[in-house]
């Protein structure tokens, strides 16, 4: 951009931008950083004003560093979508949206050591002392003013200590959604009565459920060991299951983490778990199983020896590196065909174990979806987000 256009100012923001702002801020072709949240700042640079909140830059060859001051929480008002035809170049581009994420709240009040989303983290590079849900008021808006153009909502925010059901509720209550499709990537299992609500108010529905490890006993061992969110035992799972069974609208996708540990007898254990959902239930549609990812800012960066485990980026330039191999195709990969830093374990023996149970889950998932498409089944989200005429 830069070689075409030297007046043309770089912004750069977000986790990893915040985390490595004193790095960044030294390339040419880099104008600003801004920490934290970026909605106010980002605003303030586009307008002139005289000083930037939250911003990282150059003045006179001196890189100038603002704190952190503006810091986003329930209160914040001013922080909703508008005036989208004058944003895109072209009023047009709407009518392409073929989803929207909805803007629910921010932060995180947990301690996964593996996630740079971890609490902690949140507090180095946000200044944000707890997560925070939106007014209702402003998510509706955002709701309706994106109605008329896309065919599928998005939600990715699920406090632990939340009553989603009861925040939902809030939220839909009275908009005419039953034409839209949603996807759900939510962090704890939620009640019946969500299930039933969101059925309910949605044409169809998938919900993606974060379960780091499939075996109930080694996800307890996890939790004192490494934190991790998931405390729910394999019947409230399976119970969950039922109540969205019941729903011909719903389905439902597992998120999981391989390489948290070797265990056999848990890999086991998460071979039975994964039969019985494919056994019992039409509504599960198989799982999104990613290796254990270093992430910037991470605390298990810090961690990795003491763990007898090593990550494959840990700094700016070994994150970079990684970076780089992604931009030298022609046509950006897709999220799942990306080059990302792994956590590995020191002793390639566990490592192996890791790759054959791997390579296990796979073939036991295609042998279920070859079985599948020889029996009459439900569509799936991505057959109707694909061929539905909203």
């Amino acid at each position: 951009i830069k070689s075409i256009r030297p007046d043309i100012k770089i912004v750069l923001g977000g986790n990893t931008a915040s985390q490595f702002y004193t790095s960044l801020i030294q390339k040419d072709y880099v104008d600003y950083i801004i920490r934290g949240d970026g909605e106010l700042p980002l605003s303030e640079l586009c307008l002139g004003a005289s000083y930037i909140h939250n911003a990282v830059y150059k003045k006179k060859g001196q890189i100038v560093v603002n704190p952190i001051e503006y810091i986003q929480d329930q209160a914040t008002s001013d922080v909703y979508l508008s005036n989208l035809e004058d944003i895109l170049i072209t009023p047009d581009h709407l009518l392409y949206m073929d989803s929207a994420y909805i803007y629910i709240g921010k932060g995180c009040s947990q301690r996964c050591i593996y996630c740079a989303g971890h609490s902690s983290v949140q507090k180095q590079l946000f200044s944000r002392a707890k997560p925070f849900i939106r007014s209702i008021e402003l998510i509706r808006k955002d709701i309706q003013l994106l109605k008329p153009y896309i065919g599928t909502f998005l939600f990715d925010f699920d406090l632990i200590e939340s009553n989603t059901y009861q925040l939902f509720k809030k939220v839909f209550d009275g908009l005419d959604l039953n034409k839209h499709l949603c996807k759900f990537y939510i962090w704890k299992i939620p009640d019946a009565k969500f299930i039933k609500l969101v059925s309910e108010t949605f044409c169809h529905i998938s919900l993606n459920l974060d379960v780091p490890c499939l075996s109930e006993r080694m996800r307890r061992q996890l939790s004192e060991k490494w934190n991790i969110k998931c405390l729910f035992s394999n019947k409230d799972l399976l119970n969950f299951m039922d109540s969205c069974e019941q729903y011909e609208n719903i389905e439902v996708k597992i998120s999981t983490i391989g390489g948290l540990h070797h265990d056999s007898d848990a890999f086991a254990e998460e071979y039975a778990l994964i039969d019985a959902l494919y056994s019992d239930y039409t509504c599960f549609r198989g799982l999104d199983w990613e290796t254990l990812h270093a992430q910037p800012g991470a605390p298990i960066l810090k961690t990795c020896e003491k763990m007898d485990m090593y990550a494959e980026a840990d700094d700016y330039d070994s994150f970079l590196s990684f970076s780089r191999r992604n931009q030298v195709r022609e046509i950006y990969p897709k999220l799942e065909n990306l080059f990302y830093p792994a956590i590995r374990f020191n002793n390639d023996t566990y490592n192996d174990k890791v790759r054959t149970h791997f390579t296990n889950i796979l073939n036991l998932q295609q042998s279920y979806i070859e079985r599948q498409d020889q029996l009459k089944r439900r569509y799936t989200y991505r057959e109707l987000d694909q061929y539905a005429d909203i």
